[in-house]
Formats: C-alpha cells, structure tokens, sequence
C-alpha cells in the first residue's frame, strides 16, 4: 500500500532532507516550506523514522478538509474511521498549529480534535482512548492554512533530533538534525570515507563530533530511542526492515538505553571521539571577525558595534 507522507525539518534544509528521502527509496518527492512531502510504503517510512538525520518528524496524511471555524475543524476530523488507526484502550494526543486561520485558539482547536475522536469511539464501542500528551500510542498533526486543515498521524511521535543518546545536555545545544545538515552541507561523508577528520574547536555537548562519527561509521540516527509514534498505530507493522543488505531488529528496536558520563559514552562513540582542552593558537587567526550573521541581523546596532570591537581586540585563549 501507497502512503502519503511529509516530512519537517529546519528551514534551508529542504533539499538535503528531499536527496535523504529519495536514497530511502521514497517517490513523488517535492520540497515544500520547512518540509517534503513524498510517497512510498511501510518500509519508506519505517527507514524516514529510523535512518533520517535530517527530518524532525514523518507525518501519514490522512486528509485535508476545509476548516474555517472549530465546528468545520470537529466534523472533518470525524470523517476519518479512528478505530482503524487506534485501539479503544489506547492512548491519543492532538497537536494544532494555525496560520492565518480564522480559528484563534490552537489549544481549543486540538480539543475539538480530540473530542470528534473519542465521541466516534463512544458512539461506536460505549468507551473512549484516554489521553497522554508525553507518549501516546497515537500523536495526531493538525494543520490549519487559510481555513483549510490538514489532518496526519505523527509517525515520529516525537522530534527526531532526539536521538536518545543525549545524557548530559549543555545550555542551548545545537539540535542533532541541524548538526547533521551542516555536516552534509560541508560533505563530510566523503571526507570521512577518505580518511579525514572532523575538528570541532567551539565544541561544547558534543552535538557535532557525536553526529559525525554516527555518519562515519553509518549508524542509524534512531537506533538509540525508545518511543516511535507508529508503535502505537494500528497500521503498525513490526517485521524487520532492511538497508543496505542489513536486517534491522523488529520495533521496539531493543537497544538498551546507554549509560556513562557524557555524550560521547550515550552516543556510543567514545572510541571515536576525543576530547581535549587546547590553546587557540595553533588556530590560524582569520583575517576578519568571524560571527554569525543570523544572530548579528537580530541585534540592534549598538550591540553589533561593541560584538566588532570585542573582535578586534581579540586575544588567543590560554590555558590557565
């Protein structure tokens, strides 16, 4: 059976995740905003869920329907038979995002959602799912654009930037999934098969050295977590995947949750990974301030100012 499927993921990294999705074996790809929506089998979108170092969360469309008001939103999503994608004694959870919509309240939006879904299972069994937001079996997606709403089950369930290997987080980590596209973007793939190596010198959890030793030594990106949204599903189907000729365990992949100090132990990469506090001068000094251009087109003109006098009077760091 044919899906439809799309799948998120930061902004300017469309193409990348549409090159990914396609090696996966997906079909009818097409970049969208912040996203790509493409086709293709269980298999497709097992792989998407396990192997993406790109995507934040795959998403079954189930449909879309005009919405231009809560009451719409209730009777398209009761449209759907529910009981063919969730169990009576399972467990639901609706997430609404609005954009330019004449429903205001994404909060209330995702209860209507929520209320079309258990009022079908009451009408057709006398009981109802009940509710958990942290890890349901089913995570439900609603999108509403211009009055019109997109319906879709979250098969991710979660972002999958959370790879799960994460034990000791920094303050304002970069997210996994960015860290692998800069990767991508600067082909660290072949660099990595021809024998180079990746030097992180502004390193702080990890984020970037861990990513590129699971490139390196081609680990899948989710083989470390303990929750997909489409172990829940009723359309779940647990026999063993496959890429590259290699068979992959049945869900829930049974990998033990790692233990130890650091990222690197959680990432199971500690033989791959080192890391040592050094001065800056064998660095070579850049002929101009080096920033980041996103953060200084936020800051006001002031700030930007004091950021380039700081940087000329910039000094090697030292070890104390």
């Amino acid at each position: 059976m044919t899906l439809e499927l799309f799948a998120t993921v930061p902004q300017a990294m469309e193409s990348l995740l549409a090159t990914e999705l396609k090696g996966f074996g997906a079909q009818n790809v097409k970049e969208k905003r912040t996203g790509v929506s493409f086709s293709g089998g269980l298999e497709v979108a097992y792989r998407a869920c396990l192997w993406s170092r790109l995507a934040n969360r795959v998403l079954l469309r189930l449909g879309e329907f005009e919405a231009p008001d809560t009451d719409a939103l209730y009777g398209g999503t009761q449209s759907v038979r529910w009981p063919d994608h969730l169990d009576v004694n399972g467990t639901l959870a609706v997430d609404v995002s609005l954009r330019q919509s004449g429903i205001t309240n994404s909060l209330f939006a995702a209860q209507r959602v929520k209320d079309a879904v258990v009022d079908q299972f009451r009408d057709l069994c006398g009981k109802r799912p009940s509710v958990n937001v942290e890890q349901p079996d089913l995570r439900l997606r609603v999108h509403v654009d211009k009055g019109r709403a997109s319906l879709s089950i979250d098969l991710s369930g979660d972002s999958l930037h959370r790879r799960g290997y994460r034990l000791a987080p920094g303050q304002a980590p970069l997210k996994e999934n960015v860290a692998a596209g800069l990767l991508v973007w600067a082909d660290w793939a072949t660099i990595a098969s021809s024998g180079g190596a990746c030097v992180d010198p502004m390193c702080g959890s990890g984020t970037i050295p861990i990513e590129a030793a699971w490139m390196a030594t081609d680990t899948a990106p989710g083989l470390a977590r303990r929750y997909f949204g489409f172990l829940g599903w009723r359309g779940h189907e647990p026999a063993p995947g496959t890429r590259r000729g290699r068979t992959l365990p049945p869900s829930p992949f049974p990998l033990p949750q790692p233990r130890g100090r650091g990222n690197g132990e959680g990432g199971r990469v500690k033989h791959h990974v080192k890391r040592a506090a050094h001065g800056a001068d064998p660095l070579p000094r850049p002929n101009r301030p080096q920033r980041s251009p996103e953060h200084f087109g936020r800051a006001g003109r002031g700030t930007r100012h004091r950021h380039a006098r700081l940087a000329q009077r910039h000094q090697p760091c030292r070890e104390p």
